[in-house]
């Protein structure tokens, strides 16, 4: 993608979009569109980079088992977790080769959507 073609955001204030009556300028693919931004996009969530050595849960569900226990080695791909979600089993796999640091949830526990439920080292 050439650089006139990145997506960029620019505000009258120092980017400063604390202001909803402002009007900001948005490129999107080299098209420059002109808009306004409201509350809720202000007090979203912003995005980070999520960190690979913790797992989230992507789904809401029940713990219905634990295949690893802390300090176990794992290589990628291996499953490590049992979630059960609207009836279905769900295995949930290793991310990476790496070893179980610490496991945050329990067998039976119903956790919801973005839960962090290991850490690795």
């Amino acid at each position: 993608m050439s650089k006139s073609k990145d997506n960029v955001i620019r505000g009258n204030h120092n980017d400063d979009f604390g202001l909803t009556t402002e009007m900001h300028e948005i490129v999107v693919q080299g098209s420059t569109y002109k808009t306004k931004l409201n509350r809720v996009y202000q007090n979203r969530k912003k995005w980070s980079n999520p960190d690979d050595n913790e797992l989230f849960s992507f789904i809401p569900g029940t713990v219905v088992e634990l295949l690893v226990k802390e300090g176990d080695s794992v290589n990628e791909g291996d499953p490590i977790l049992l979630l059960e979600a609207m009836k279905m089993e769900n295995t949930i796999l290793a991310p990476k080769s790496c070893k179980v640091k610490k496991i945050n949830v329990n067998i039976g526990e119903r956790i919801p959507k973005g839960t962090l439920m290991m850490k690795f080292e």
